[in-house]
């Protein structure tokens, strides 16, 4: 199994943020213009292509912010009643920007709906004819890669010849049980000892021998050492002592 590189999930993770926003921005783009026909439409007003893009992130946060409110306030059960509660903010966005009612809002945003599902599908089948003809070509390539590896591999394969288990677990065998296969109805050949053993052992040996009788004759030539001697403490002299001609010991400041 081949690894992927860091290098490879960079660019993975990259080109997949460029497919997700081209789908959110050419999504946008599409709801927003149908948006705009059906307000021109059913509503009051005609508002202008960029107002309607407006509008549309104004629902989507707002009802983001409702659910994601609820879901960390109330829990996952939370998230279907406010639910209900999302249906009426788009609705009352939807009759402020057409300055209409909620019925005809409701219109818009069916109609709205509708058309937009429609014209995504018409943009994604678009799209699709360039993405088909380029995988079309990328398949080819890759078809034309695996068969010139595959033709590396064969050619490899038939430089190096095939694999005998035989030969490969007793290499000095294998020769000769090859010539004798080869060789189908020819006498087998009489056995030969090795020369090349017989001559590595002698001079094993021969080695042995020489490294025995060296380090025999480098132990007996090795003096042994002496048995040490412990010296005998000397007496430290003292000094002579001054006494008075009645006995007294003198004082050796005093002496003169």
């Amino acid at each position: 199994m081949e690894t992927i590189s860091q290098e490879q999930i960079l660019a993975i993770g990259i080109t997949g943020l460029v497919i997700i926003g081209v789908a959110m921005v050419v999504t946008l783009a599409v709801m927003a213009g149908t948006l705009k026909l059906c307000i021109a439409l059913i509503g009051n007003r005609n508002p202008s292509y960029l107002a309607c893009i407006g509008w549309l992130i104004a629902i989507g946060f707002m009802n983001a912010f409702i659910v994601t409110t609820a879901w960390s306030v109330f829990g996952r059960g939370a998230v279907l009643l406010a639910t209900p509660l999302t249906w009426f903010v788009t609705l009352y966005l939807i009759s402020t920007a057409a300055d209409c009612g909620l019925l005809r809002a409701f219109g818009i945003w069916f109609a709205n709906s509708i058309l937009g599902t429609i014209g995504l599908i018409a943009v994604m089948f678009v799209m699709s004819i360039p993405l088909a003809m380029f995988g079309a070509n990328m398949e080819g390539k890759m078809k034309q890669i695996k068969s010139q590896m595959q033709t590396a591999q064969n050619a490899a394969s038939q430089q190096e010849g095939p694999f005998d288990p035989d030969l490969a677990s007793n290499p000095r065998d294998g020769g000769s049980q090859s010539g004798a296969a080869s060789g189908g109805g020819l006498k087998k050949k009489t056995e030969q000892p090795d020369i090349s053993v017989v001559r590595h052992d002698a001079v094993s040996k021969a080695n042995a021998t020489t490294t025995d009788a060296v380090t025999k004759q480098q132990r007996a030539t090795v003096p042994k050492p002496r048995p040490m001697v412990k010296a005998k403490p000397r007496p430290t002299p003292r000094p002579a002592i001054k006494r008075a001609p009645d006995g007294t010991q003198l004082n050796p400041f005093f002496q003169n």
